[in-house]
């Protein structure tokens, strides 16, 4: 068995879920309770990861993130690597094909939430919500997930 693989899948796991729970909970707010014009174009670029074929997304990210853009010439300007076939490359691309499939929890959970039920008195009142919010985000990610690729 190659555990180095396993070791990579498990740090990639790590860096995509931690990155991606403040990103999903800042996206997913707006869609659940602003009202602003933009509305259906964040809901659709937020979707635009389930509607692209993979090779087309891996294609776009590549060249976002390629040594000759603004992207990726910033990223070797600050770290002296490129982004490109690199682990932090990787973890970029995970969140941004990722970030459907933790937005939607978020959303239902946001709109299952009854916001007066959390004006208790004395409570800290952001962190009974993102409790609240954190524990079926993280289940519903979690079967959807392995719904979707049960062994991978």
């Amino acid at each position: 068995m190659d555990w180095q693989a396993i070791l990579l899948s498990l740090k990639l796991a790590l860096w995509v879920v931690v990155l991606l729970l403040p990103v999903g909970l800042l996206l997913a707010w707006p869609l659940v309770f602003a009202r602003f014009r933009g509305k259906v174009v964040l809901d659709a670029l937020v979707s635009l990861p389930l509607v692209l074929p993979p090779t087309v997304l891996g294609f776009y990210l590549i060249v976002a993130m390629g040594p000759r853009s603004p992207i990726g010439r910033a990223w070797e300007a600050v770290t002296g690597h490129t982004l490109v076939f690199s682990f932090s490359g990787l973890v970029v691309a995970s969140v941004f094909l990722n970030v459907p499939f933790f937005i939607q929890p978020f959303v239902s959970a946001l709109a299952g939430v009854d916001r007066q039920a959390l004006d208790l008195e004395g409570a800290n009142q952001t962190a009974l919500f993102l409790l609240a919010v954190s524990f079926t985000v993280l289940l519903c990610t979690s079967i959807l997930r392995a719904k979707e690729r049960p062994w991978s």
